[in-house]
């Protein structure tokens, strides 16, 4: 019996040695390379076939929960039926639709950058895969680039897809860091392509999400522009004012404003506790009004410049500026962006500690809803000047006036 018992444990021992033999033995330098993409199946261009999965195959180990999100938010089917059927399996990875293949259909399916593996090394590249249910491998393609509209920058990570009319058929792709995309091996026809800035990666449109749509025919190949934006029919109304100084005012609206309203002096009024009225001598959108500080400013130094003494004989050259140093020129978007804050200056000096009411005659949203908003806000106090150290200033002596900002006069 004791000796049925001690085979027993070296079974069990060995057993457990076979096991352990499977993962990388300790000791030895530690693994800083992200796991590597073996295969994929089926292969990019094959057709005529009916998988049960596409298959990706890696050298190591890849982790099950990859960070806060799951391994289904890096993989995209077009055309797609919702979130992929994703099975882990280790070293393996079998992702598929969610109602199966449909029949003579080019599919794309996409591995997005960031898979990570046991050790936290992350895949700084993507893999695609491309084939056919069915005898040929559709060739043309919907490309472009999204912007978050009201910002007026790029939207990097955005949901696209190409809504094939009138089947329905969704196709789908995501927006690179420079907020460009590609959806490729589409059918030619008739789609409707939509952006959406998926905030919460749940690949549905939610409430106050940025998102825009067009209608396109495909031939070969479109490209399109997106501007996403919140789809809100509540007008906008004043949210906040700060003061910038005794003249100037900077106003932010809670819904951005179309940006073919006019904005100026017109649309505002201002008076003070008493009723008394302070005239605006200009009202801009905050973005026109600083590209014209930064105008002026750019003229007063060349200016400067250009009054400065001749330089003497043999001082050295001025170096010419590195052309590969100049700054690149960031991508707006082809529209103005919808106005979000807008600088107001006054005639006169705001008194501090006196309270005002600011109200628009009329805002009008991105939807085209408009209505009449007011707010009421107050300066800061004066600070306490400090007594000077040769003592107080003498009685009645007058105080410096300050001096509004200067305007440009568009």
């Amino acid at each position: 019996m004791r000796t049925l018992t001690g085979l027993a444990a070296l079974i069990a021992w060995g057993i457990g040695a076979g096991c352990a033999s499977m993962e990388t033995p300790p000791g030895g330098p530690p693994d800083a390379a992200a796991a590597v993409l073996l295969r994929v199946v089926p292969d990019t261009g094959a057709v005529n076939v009916r998988p049960r999965t596409a298959l990706f195959q890696f050298d190591e180990v890849i982790a099950e929960r990859q960070g806060s999100g799951k391994l289904a938010d890096l993989f995209l089917i077009s055309p797609s039926d919702g979130a992929p059927d994703v099975d882990w399996d280790r070293k393996e990875i079998r992702v598929r639709p969610r109602r199966g293949w449909l029949p003579n259909t080019t599919y794309t399916v996409t591995l997005l950058p960031g898979l990570t593996d046991l050790r936290g090394n992350v895949r700084a590249e993507g893999a695609t895969v491309v084939f056919s249910t069915g005898s040929t491998i559709a060739t043309s393609q919907v490309r472009g680039i999204v912007f978050d509209w009201v910002a007026g920058r790029v939207a990097p990570d955005a949901q696209v897809e190409a809504v094939a009319r009138p089947d329905s058929t969704v196709y789908v792709g995501r927006t690179d860091s420079t907020g460009n995309f590609v959806i490729r091996n589409i059918p030619g026809g008739d789609y409707t392509v939509r952006a959406l800035v998926d905030a919460n990666r749940n690949r549905a449109l939610d409430p106050r999400e940025l998102w825009d749509s067009l209608r396109v025919t495909v031939g070969d190949s479109a490209r399109v522009e997106l501007l996403t934006h919140p789809h809100d029919t509540n007008p906008p109304r004043i949210d906040r004012v700060v003061v910038r100084d005794s003249f100037t005012l900077r106003v932010t609206v809670d819904r951005p404003l179309d940006p073919a309203m006019t904005v100026d002096a017109s649309v505002f009024t201002l008076v003070g506790e008493d009723s008394t009225p302070l005239a605006i001598v200009a009202a801009r959108p905050a973005q026109v009004y600083e590209r014209e500080e930064a105008e002026r400013e750019k003229s007063r130094a060349d200016s400067i410049a250009r009054a400065a003494p001749p330089r003497a004989t043999g001082e050295p050259p001025v170096k010419p500026p590195d052309p590969l140093a100049a700054p690149i020129v960031a991508v707006a978007p082809s529209r103005p962006s919808p106005i979000a804050e807008i600088i107001i200056v006054v005639s006169r000096p705001m008194r501090p500690g006196a309270s005002y009411r600011l109200r628009a005659a009329l805002l009008r949203g991105i939807m085209g809803t408009a209505r009449a908003s007011e707010r009421v806000f107050t300066l800061p106090e004066a600070p306490k000047a400090p007594t000077p150290a040769g003592g107080a200033p003498p009685p009645g002596a007058p105080p410096v006036p300050p001096v509004p900002p200067p305007l440009s006069g568009r």
